[in-house]
């Protein structure tokens, strides 16, 4: 049985951390300066351009968010619809 719990305990672990990036994401977009990906870095190590390239790849070609070198920000048309682009994160 501790090889079973073991196992569990570790997805457990690799679960909780994909939710805290999903929730730094959904969090700093909130924000006006929205997502840097530096502190980002600083925190998980991960470059959040690639962990959620598809997410922000669909966003990016809607108009909803603009990435340049250091941020992940909600455009004018993002602000205005702020819940689909946090829906993506949730």
């Amino acid at each position: 049985c501790e090889v079973g719990e073991k196992a569990s305990h570790v997805i457990h672990e690799i679960q909780d951390l994909e939710e805290q990036k999903k929730e730094y994401m959904l969090l700093g977009l909130r924000k006006i300066e929205g997502v840097s990906i530096s502190e980002f870095k600083k925190r998980f190590i991960d470059n959040p351009i690639y962990i959620f390239k598809n997410e922000l790849a669909t966003l990016v070609e809607e108009d909803l968010i603009e990435v340049d070198i250091d941020s992940i920000k909600l455009t004018n048309k993002g602000l205005d619809l702020a819940n689909i682009v946090w829906e993506k994160f949730v």
